[in-house]
């Protein structure tokens, strides 16, 4: 019971995150982690954003609001699909465990359902592995997000954490190549992925950020690759290479390595003591 049952609970105000665990539950379902009841509203298309996907989670909502959301969880009981605000979907994902691909990129990120055990794909996603300590406990860092944005989509919020998309270029292993514009590849997705050092006790072995490892997806043709056909995934950089935390991974081309599996983990920044810790493995299905 999240209400008393009292006069003074029913003329109270609600948040649009607590209308977002109501709706939910009146459609039957139901979570255990108080910051996915948005995702699974907005996943429902119970809630939709208050434009460019904000979700206002702590505004309140008005009466006209909540007449609105009661129609929808009557139209989602009586077998009816309704339409989703991608962008709403996408904040509440990653307010939820910190990384939006599964919604932006639903076709790359599936698993074989042999493998979840009962669980959805996205809870594959370990929020508790985006923190890593060095062996010796003298580095910390963090995995702030994984954001992945859609390149044929000009109107996705996200592209506010980058440069222009014109400006961006992508690394094929040759530092002569300079003119890989990221734009000639707009079927393809961008992950951006900035992280924070939390402390760093010895900065004569661990020089830099934290590094984001994505193992599994492969170049079919790596000679094609490094003469700048991109075949496979690249790390994206704006200046100068590795001046961003981004990479590029086409939508089509690539291949999945002989194990049939896309890990994605974080690594510290030394040879010495390194530490690589996974925070998802998936296995898509076979073709």
């Amino acid at each position: 019971m999240d209400f008393a049952n009292n006069e003074d609970q029913w003329n109270k105000d609600i948040t649009r995150q607590e209308m977002a665990r109501i709706a939910v539950r009146a459609i039957g379902q139901a979570t255990s982690e108080n910051d996915k009841w948005m995702y699974l509203a907005t996943k429902s298309g119970l809630i939709t954003g208050l434009g460019k996907g904000v979700l206002g989670e702590d505004k309140t909502t008005t009466r006209a609001q909540s007449v609105t959301i009661i129609e929808r969880i009557l139209k989602v009981n009586a077998g009816e699909t309704l339409p989703v605000d991608k962008y709403a979907v996408s904040n509440a994902e990653l307010a939820w465990h910190g990384t939006n691909i599964f919604t932006v990129m639903p076709e790359i990120f599936v698993s074989d359902e042999s493998k979840l055990k009962g669980r959805t794909v996205e809870e594959l996603w370990n929020e508790e592995m985006m923190t890593i300590t060095s062996k010796d406990g003298k580095y910390k860092a963090q995995l702030e997000a994984l954001i992945a944005i859609d390149m044929e989509d000009p109107n996705d919020p996200n592209w506010k954490l980058l440069p222009p998309m014109e400006e961006l270029k992508w690394f094929s292993g040759d530092y002569e190549k300079t003119d890989l514009k990221i734009s000639k590849w707009p079927q393809s997705y961008l992950l951006f992925y900035p992280s924070k050092v939390i402390y760093n006790e010895d900065t004569s072995k661990y020089m830099g950020d934290v590094m984001l490892s994505i193992s599994g997806i492969e170049s079919p043709d790596i000679d094609k690759y490094y003469s700048g056909e991109l075949n496979g995934q690249a790390f994206v950089y704006y200046h100068k290479v590795f001046d961003l935390p981004a990479r590029i991974l086409p939508k089509k081309g690539w291949t999945i390595d002989k194990l049939n599996r896309i890990s994605i983990s974080l690594e510290t920044p030394s040879n010495s003591g390194y530490k690589n810790q996974n925070i998802m493995t998936i296995y898509p299905p076979e073709n």
